[in-house]
């Protein structure tokens, strides 16, 4: 509600004011410079003063009766003006109800409260005592009017009556409801929006922006945009809006710093629109989104990025169906996998089958829980060789602690596990034989101190030697396997099995002359294997030809394939291998009551294993069968 003195309300247009200041101003001029305006009770002068003119306007006299009704007036309100002309009874123009015109107020020199109980909005006019402005809605004409009401004195400054001007301003009030509606959109839209007129000067800021920027909203409003922009961002802001006007786009979108009012940064993404006005000017408007959360967190992201991609371990992301979603070149450069073909895919491409579900389900269940899992798993590569990888797989959590994916980090160790286990072979098989070798050269040695025949001497001696001998053979055997174990990792090429297994059939034939290395084709094409697995195969060839006790040694390998496995079978005709060095071969360990003194057989061991391999062992007194299987095709 407003008061009296009250500044006018934010609806009146100052152009409207503008025109019905002159109309009052003109007719306080009238009635200060004519004499008394007897006309009001007789002459016609004043009245027809009031019917020239183009505003709609009515006057009373000093009894509220109506004494002119100008013709405006009456298209205005498409209403015949003798129904009142002469009466008291204006107000059954506009109302239903016997009440007073504001008119009548000024006629009564009613104070601010009286106006009030009639009129909810209205103000005074600064120029004149008792000039009164007001706006209504008048159903029954289904129009908005605005309304002045000034009084009319004589040359002693007494009231003798009170003009009224009106105008209708119902399509101004349409387009004020419409902007008060799109004003309260945008205070709820929870997004700061602001206007600019031409010159980059705030006109409108919402809640939003004040409290984005730290500023009161006076504080904002009439002031310069440089105020939360620096030079810099308004050159570059201009820019892009200079080309909004020259070009047909509706809007542009622009990230900037805003500078709050205690000097911190918060970048912003600025949605920009041309902002038309009637008069031709065109401003316009912005809606800010804060992004500095975001930004933040994209930073945080690519640091987070750029570690993962130089990280030596391997790393996947996992969503939380275990579809993978990102790898790094680590991972690509251990499994074999390009990221292109592992993102889609579940973790399982990497399964060697060493695990059972047991293994999987504790892993799952610890990961599901929020918790980290970590543990030695043994992985395949794509080419089918397998590895051993230290892993450590843990949940990502959002801000709520709910699960969003997990990351699994991979340190591959099989080149450490196989080194434990080559010196953990080497020092068990040193150890006992050394132990029982020293043990025998002892008692001997002992036997001699006892003996007193030079024959028996003699023997003792002969014995002390061949076990010197084979100690220094077993010394050189495990610097030879030793060897041949570096050069065979070294040895990352794929080959053609069967011209490897030709030459070294024939080398091993010069080498042992007394026996028969056969070599059965029963396969077609050229199966590719490997390389490092023709260390292994030649190896246990070897074994076969030495360790055989008949008289011509007979080693026979025979080679099949298929798209996805190659397999060489040797078999040989010597006394076979001892059940317990099978078992300690089939485990891949040793206990001290366990242990092999076949330092080539362990080489083979690991080596198919390693490549992603099998080594099957079946022996009897006739001989031993080893089939060996591994994956064929380029790695």
């Amino acid at each position: 509600m407003e008061t009296a003195n009250a500044t006018p309300s934010r609806y009146v247009r100052a152009e409207d004011q503008n025109s019905i200041d002159r109309l009052l101003e003109a007719i306080h001029d009238l009635t200060d410079t004519r004499g008394p305006p007897t006309g009001l009770r007789g002459d016609v002068s004043a009245s027809a003063i009031v019917q020239q003119l183009p505003t709609a306007a009515f006057v009373l006299n000093d009894q509220h009766e109506v004494t002119c009704w100008n013709e405006a007036c009456a298209d205005l309100l498409e209403f015949d003006p003798t129904k009142v002309l002469g009466t008291t009874r204006s107000s059954e123009v506009f109302y239903n109800t016997d009440r007073p015109v504001l008119a009548d107020l000024v006629l009564e020199e009613a104070d601010a409260e009286e106006i009030s109980q009639w009129y909810d909005e209205w103000y005074e006019r600064s120029y004149g005592e008792n000039t009164y402005v007001g706006e209504d809605y008048f159903p029954d004409l289904d129009i908005w009017l605005r309304f002045a009401a000034a009084p009319l004195k004589d040359t002693d400054g007494n009231i003798v009556g009170a003009l009224e001007t009106l105008e209708e301003i119902t399509e101004y009030k349409q387009r004020e409801h419409e902007l008060e509606r799109y004003e309260t959109i945008v205070e709820a839209s929870g997004d700061p929006v602001y206007t600019l007129d031409e010159q980059g000067t705030f006109t409108f800021v919402n809640d939003n922006v004040a409290e984005l920027t730290g500023y009161e909203k006076n504080e904002l409003l009439g002031h310069d945009v440089s105020r939360v922009l620096d030079e810099r961002t308004i050159k570059r802001t201009n820019r892009y809006i200079s080309e909004l006007f020259r070009t047909d786009k509706q809007r542009i979108t622009v990230e900037m710093d805003i500078i709050t009012a205690e000097g911190e940064r918060r970048t912003c993404e600025n949605h920009i629109a041309v902002l038309p006005s009637d008069n031709g000017r065109h401003g316009t408007v912005g809606v800010l989104r804060d992004i500095s959360d975001r930004k933040e967190r994209e930073q945080e992201l690519r640091r987070f990025e750029n570690a993962v991609s130089h990280a030596g371990h391997t790393i996947m992301i996992t969503n939380t169906d275990g579809r993978i979603e990102s790898v790094n070149p680590a991972f690509e450069e251990t499994t074999g996998y390009e990221a292109a073909e592992a993102i889609g895919q579940t973790p399982s491409i990497l399964t060697s089958g060493e695990h059972d579900e047991a293994f999987y389900r504790d892993l799952w269940e610890t990961i599901l829980d929020g918790e980290v899992w970590e543990g030695e798993i043994t992985n395949e590569r794509k080419n089918g060789e397998r590895f051993v990888a230290r892993e450590t797989v843990a949940p990502i959590t959002d801000r709520d602690g709910q699960i969003q994916g997990f990351v699994s980090i991979q340190d591959d160790i099989t080149a450490r596990r196989l080194r434990e286990q080559q010196l953990s072979v080497f020092h068990r098989v040193l150890r006992h034989t050394l132990r029982n070798k020293g043990t025998a050269i002892k008692g001997h040695t002992d036997l001699l101190r006892h003996q007193a025949t030079d024959e028996n001497r003699r023997e003792k001696l002969n014995v002390i030697q061949e076990t010197v001998e084979d100690l220094i053979e077993i010394s050189e055997k495990a610097h030879h396997v030793r060897q041949i174990v570096a050069d065979a990792l070294n040895d990352t090429t794929d080959s053609e099995l069967l011209p490897s297994l030709k030459r070294m059939t024939a080398q091993l034939s010069s080498i042992y002359p007394e026996a028969e290395v056969i070599l059965e084709e029963t396969t077609a094409g050229q199966p590719n294997i490997d390389s490092r697995a023709t260390h292994a195969l030649r190896e246990l060839i070897k074994n076969g030809i030495r360790h055989s006790d008949a008289a011509t040694p007979r080693v026979t390998i025979t080679v099949s394939a298929t798209s996805a496995t190659t397999t060489v079978t040797i078999v040989d005709n010597g006394p076979g291998i001892p059940e317990g060095e099978q078992q300690v071969l089939k485990s891949g360990t040793e206990t001290p009551l366990e242990h092999s003194s076949g330092l080539g057989l362990w080489f083979a061991h690991w080596l198919i294993h390693y490549v992603g391999g099998d080594i099957d062992i079946c022996a009897d007194d006739s001989g031993t069968a080893i089939t060996v299987s591994l994956p064929s095709g380029d790695r």
